[in-house]
């Protein structure tokens, strides 16, 4: 069989095809195992069940840790979290998301920032709408894939004329002839790819250079030319309303449980950080510490090391700390705006940055036992003295990536060089991860029309009478009162996109129902986890592959754990297993008699799950403002949206085993498509159009941004930016 990098673009099973690539006439003989009618088993369509309905997101409450004052300051001790470190947590966190100090490429030669902050892939709408050196050609694929497919490479100018990245001749229709088929990804590009030597501290106690030492590292990046950043393999999600998901990132990686070290929670059983009560010592955040629903600190504390995004390859985070502790003022290459809803008291502007240093904001959010330890930390044993004596204390590893620490008396050593930490440095990540969840709990955008709908309420109407009826508000069109129709009806979009927070992954959703067990799509019996669905955008045949990407399936962790809720609780460490019940210690699975799964029966060790190729399902409010779309970015506009699920998506033959079932060729009219759409477009929350509080923000330096710079921007808002679309090329 013949293949272009792993892709099978012929519009019938094992026949040759010539394609016509749109840039010049490039011909390309190559093979696909794309759906036919003959290739497709009989799908049956499952009643669509929705365990949360459809409202406005203002009735929803912002999920939060119970116990976070065990790590704010309160009121009274063991009382509540006092406003003041409230908002200190808040200010902390919306400085740190934006600061370009926070990565590794600190300034270029003409001292502006070019450092990756968490905002430089999420600065409009919370998503990213470069459109120059934004493509990865397949890292996460099984086998990998390293190699671009043509057009597409490093340094290339995204156009209109190549989305959809599955092209069809009829997009409604999945049998028509395949024009053009890539699982390279439109994502983010983060930093200029190095090894990590060390933090840039010349004059310690003074304030550290914002731009790391590094040492040349080679990737199909940087050895182009022009030599590029690196980019993710994944297609950049919003952070607004991420405060809803039970967990985040596209894999659901970033776990609800908050460890206080790095995205996996409970998979990295060995993640310690450092408590001072009566002494300095390690702890695991688990007990009255431990720290549930804080999928947004979770997420937090990925991309600042990550080596594709903010890192150069191998730093930590207590290096990142000692660095960023050092300076004198947080954003101290960036302006604030006089009127910023959250920094603007504390703005030096016209100067860059704001008053108070990080050491001193984190102070005033955080309860001293976090951070006032006298000690000095290092990593390694405590060397040896004079006879063998040591002076300090060694603290070993508890297994994994945790280390062997020494903790030494104040003045043993001086803390003059980058290997020796105070507790703040050390703990840099647990402060790093609550304070800016804190403020992306702030990023509600719950003022839509779609929102204003059911905030009025209205009697019952029907526009479509073969459709379910939906509330005659004033705030929705008539076209959109339509769509909504659909939305719930033939369109089946709430099966996946239930509840005020329009997606199955939601806190309210998931805890209600972690695991779920369904007819999948070959008929045939599954148990798989809630808000996670494969729906054919890419091919995805299991683990062993092939498949361009795994998603939930995946594994990770220094145990090598599944994400997957359903297979970590099929491992006989995690399920409690008793015979004649199954695993008790797994959550459990309500019965679903309307789909002929009416018996209550625990998850089973070995029965089938369905979750390789599965994501997250998104959200829908400001889609309109979050393209391109999927994991894979492949969608350019919310009408391909649609017409992916009008025609039952892309690979259902070959996704077979873990296919939603819900995923049908729909048979949509266009009247029903146009309604989708400006119902969708009705789920746009004018504030973040205009970048009004609380989604203002501080100067931004973006590279290739065709702006170049995003201003500061106080309260009142600005501007919309420019689009995905309006800075594609033709």
């Amino acid at each position: 069989m013949s293949t272009v990098k792993g892709r099978r673009c012929s519009p019938q099973v094992g026949s040759a095809t010539t394609v016509i690539l749109s840039l010049g006439v490039v011909l390309l003989a190559v093979w696909a195992l794309v759906d036919t009618p003959a290739s497709v088993k009989a799908q049956s369509s499952p009643p669509i069940i929705v365990d949360v309905k459809l409202g406005s997101l203002k009735t929803v409450p912002t999920p939060e840790p119970a116990n976070l004052n065990q790590f704010l300051q309160t009121v009274v001790p063991g009382g509540s979290v006092s406003p003041s470190a409230r908002m200190a947590a808040i200010e902390l966190g919306k400085a740190l998301f934006w600061d370009q100090a926070v990565g590794s490429d600190g300034l270029d030669v003409n001292q502006r920032p070019i450092g990756q902050a968490c905002a430089s892939c999420h600065f409009n709408a919370g998503a990213d709408s470069r459109t120059f050196t934004q493509l990865n050609p397949g890292f996460r694929a099984i086998p990998p894939d390293n190699t671009f497919t043509p057009p597409f490479g490093v340094n290339y100018q995204l156009r209109r004329v190549d989305f959809p990245f599955f092209r069809l001749s009829d997009p409604a229709n999945r049998f028509s002839n395949l024009l053009f088929d890539t699982n390279d990804v439109a994502s983010s590009q983060g930093v200029f790819r190095q090894h990590f030597v060390d933090i840039n501290c010349p004059m310690l106690p003074s304030s550290c250079s914002v731009t790391d030492n590094g040492s040349p590292e080679a990737s199909i990046f940087n050895t182009a030319y022009p030599p590029a950043r690196e980019v993710e393999p994944r297609n950049t999600p919003t952070m607004i309303n991420a405060v809803f998901n039970f967990r985040n990132f596209w894999d659901g990686r970033a776990r609800n449980e908050f460890n206080g070290v790095n995205p996996i929670g409970d998979l990295d059983p060995f993640a310690r950080v450092l408590i001072s009560d009566t002494v300095l010592r390690k702890t695991k955040l688990n007990g009255n510490l431990r720290l549930e629903n804080s999928s947004l600190a979770s997420q937090a504390v990925g991309p600042p090391l990550s080596d594709l995004e903010m890192s150069f390859n191998g730093r930590i985070f207590a290096k990142l700390g000692k660095k960023m502790l050092s300076f004198a003022n947080g954003l101290p290459n960036q302006q604030v705006h006089h009127y910023d809803s959250v920094l603007g008291s504390l703005s030096l502007s016209p100067l860059n940055g704001i008053v108070p240093s990080y050491s001193m904001l984190i102070k005033q959010a955080f309860q001293p036992r976090w951070w006032n330890s006298p000690n000095v930390i290092t990593f390694d044993a405590c060397p040896s003295g004079i006879l063998g004596s040591t002076t300090g204390t060694t603290v070993p590893s508890a297994g994994g990536n945790d280390p062997t620490l020494c903790f030494q008396p104040t003045s043993v050593p001086p803390t003059t060089d980058t290997n020796h930490f105070s507790q703040m440095e050390y703990n840099f990540a647990l402060f790093f991860g609550i304070a800016v969840q804190m403020y992306e709990s702030t990023l509600r955008a719950d003022d839509t029309p779609f929102d204003r709908c059911f905030d009025q309420g209205g009697a019952p109407i029907t526009i479509d009478p073969s459709q379910p009826a939906v509330p005659n508000c004033g705030a929705l069109t008539t076209q959109q009162k339509l769509g909504l129709q659909v939305f719930q009806g033939s369109g089946k979009c709430i099966a996946c996109h239930s509840g005020p927070e329009l997606t199955n992954a939601s806190v309210q959703n998931v805890l209600n129902e972690k695991l779920e067990r369904m007819i999948m799509g070959d008929n045939t019996v599954a148990v798989y986890d809630n808000g996670f669905y494969n729906t054919a955008v890419r091919r995805c045949a299991g683990l062993a592959g092939p498949c361009d990407d795994v998603g939930v399936g995946a594994t990770i962790g220094p145990l090598n754990l599944p994400l997957s809720m359903s297979r970590f609780f099929q491992l006989p460490r995690n399920c409690g297993f008793v015979a004649g019940v199954g695993c008790t210690n797994a959550p459990p699975i309500q019965p679903r008699p309307l789909e002929g799964l009416g018996t209550p029966q625990a998850l089973q060790p070995n029965e089938r799950v369905a979750v390789d190729g599965a994501f997250k399902t998104p959200g829908l409010r400001i889609v309109e403002l979050t393209a391109p779309y999927f994991h894979n970015g492949g969608d350019r506009t919310l009408r391909d949206v649609v017409d992916f699920y009008d025609r039952g998506g892309n690979f259902p033959a070959f996704n077979q085993a873990n296919f939603d079932p819900n995923i049908v060729m729909l048979g949509l009219t266009q009247t029903q498509k146009d309604a989708l759409v400006a119902l969708m477009l009705g789920m746009t929350d004018a504030r973040v159009r205009f970048q009004q509080a609380p989604f203002d923000h501080p100067q931004l330096f973006v590279p290739n941004l065709p702006d170049g710079v995003l201003p500061a921007v106080g309260a009142a808002g600005g501007s919309p930016l420019r689009t995905f679309d309006q800075n594609l090329a033709p």
